[in-house]
């Protein structure tokens, strides 16, 4: 049998909030002063909305952000994946983010020290 880490694999509709490390999470919830969000299984679609929204507050800062954007390209490259579709929504982030596009600068940023995966290969949309 092929070892499914071998194989090439595409991730589609990947949201960036959702691909947080369980220790990133913990330690960003930590210095942020919020608490961590919950995992599954979740009883119903408000729970996992719940669980989300944490997460999502938990990138408190341009440099949050930048990490949880390599990270997310490191993890891909270790699993085998060779595009990956990310869906980051700058609007529901602080307002001075969007101005200027300093969250689309890190964002990318992040994303470009990535083994095996490069800003030509991470698609994103919001």
């Amino acid at each position: 049998m092929t070892d499914l880490l071998a194989l090439p694999k595409a991730e589609l509709h990947l949201h960036l909030e959702g691909a947080i490390r369980a220790d990133t999470a913990a330690e960003l919830a930590a210095r942020h002063g919020v608490p961590a969000p919950p995992t599954g299984p979740f009883a119903g679609l408000g729970d996992f909305v719940v669980a989300y929204e944490r997460a999502r507050d938990l990138i408190g800062s341009l440099e949050d952000l930048h990490r949880v954007a390599r990270e997310l390209v490191e993890d891909a490259a270790a699993q085998g994946v060779v595009w990956t579709e990310v869906h980051l929504i700058p609007r529901r982030m602080p307002a001075g983010w969007v101005r200027g596009r300093p969250c689309w600068r890190r964002f990318w940023t992040g994303c470009a020290p990535g083994p095996r995966l490069s800003p030509r290969r991470v698609s994103s949309s919001g």
